[in-house]
Formats: structure tokens, sequence, C-alpha cells
């Protein structure tokens, strides 16, 4: 009996042992992913390279004047005081919105969105072009799957969602992004607007925050 005792004794205490072990590599693995999901968020908050900031190969930039993009010309229609223009690519799928901000004569863009006709308001003067998708810095258009999104830029900084969709934000402070300290300007953001349901990109907008 006193051996059947010792036995279970021991058993027991190997068990318990098993369980604190188990317990533990749990927490260590839990630590690890915690600490690569914050170390991954802080190389994106801070990797430029992440950002788009213009697009069709640099036709239309931001913290450049419109002026001298190839698609500006005199004719072009202007909303909101003459702060945002609005372009229409050749088979009417895509607008790309510009924000011009301030009405700056200069027409220096500061942000850029890009969507689809009926997600912009209606009466809005939309002036046609000969482009035929616009497409960010990395490639990235209305359409886009979200899984190659992730794959070029990283795990989101902040993620958001509603009913239908989810978004996924991207933005830096720091100074040493020539964009900002070059503009006078407080931070970038990127976010991208993905469909639930096809998990396809249904906006992209970028550029600087509010002053």
């Amino acid at each position: 009996l006193k051996r059947f005792m010792i036995k279970t004794s021991v058993s027991g205490y190997l068990s318990k042992m098993q369980m604190a072990i188990k317990q533990t590599i749990c927490k260590f693995t839990l630590l690890i992913v915690i600490s690569t999901l914050i170390a991954s968020q802080a190389i994106a908050k801070d990797n430029f390279a992440i950002f788009d900031t213009s697009i069709n190969q640099g036709q239309i930039g931001i913290g450049k004047s419109f002026e001298d993009s190839v698609l500006y010309h005199e004719s072009l229609e202007f909303g909101s005081s003459g702060e945002k223009l609005y372009l229409i690519n050749q088979d009417q799928t895509q607008v790309a919105i510009l924000d011009f901000c301030c009405g700056n004569s200069g027409l220096i863009t500061q942000r850029i969105v890009i969507t689809t006709p009926d997600r912009v308001a209606p009466k809005r003067r939309i002036n046609p072009t000969n482009i035929k998708a616009f497409i960010s810095d990395h490639g990235f258009k209305v359409g886009t799957s979200s899984s190659i999104l992730l794959k070029k830029l990283g795990i989101p900084i902040v993620k958001k969602h509603d009913k239908n969709s989810e978004y996924f934000e991207y933005f830096t402070q720091n100074q040493k992004f020539a964009l900002l300290s070059d503009n006078n300007m407080p931070s970038y953001y990127s976010i991208y607007r993905i469909n639930k349901k096809t998990k396809r990109i249904i906006s992209i907008e970028f550029g600087f925050s509010e002053p």
C-alpha cells in the first residue's frame, strides 16, 4: 500500500509538472506572437517604403504641383473652390480624387483617393482622361486582392471594419520621412478599404493628414 501511495504521489507530481511546462510553453509562444506583431507594426510605422505617394508612375504625386502633371490642362473643372479635382478613367470604372487643400494656387497635391464612380457624391464635375486605370506606386488599384496588399505592406498599424468593409491603415509621424519634413506636415497615412466578401480593394486613400 505504501509503495502504491508513493507511486501515485510521484505520478501526480509528474502530471502537475507536465501541465506547468505546457502552460509555460503556451505563455512563451503567445508572448513571442505578441512581440512579433508589435515589432511588425513598429517596423511598418517607420518603414517609409510601404507608403504609396503617387499614381501612374508619378504622373500625380503627393507634395507635387498638379500643374506640372501631363494630365493638367486649363479646361479642367475643379470643385470645392478649387480645392478638389475629380478625374475618371477611360472605361469610367475608376475615379481619382485629388485634394489640394486651402485653395492653394500652386495645386500642390495633399491627398489622393482612388475609388469607383458610385462612391462619389452626386453632382460632382468629373473630368474625363485617357488613363486606363489609376494605379498606385505599389501596383494597387480598385480590384487588387487584399492578400497581395498584405504581402507587400505587412500587417496594418490599425485595422477597422464596418458591416461590409475592412480598413487597413498605415501611418507615420516620423519627420525623417522626407515628404513630411520637406512639406512641413505632421503625419502621413494610407488607407485601403477592402470588400469583406470579395477580399478586394474598393478604395485607396493616401497623403498628408490634416495639419
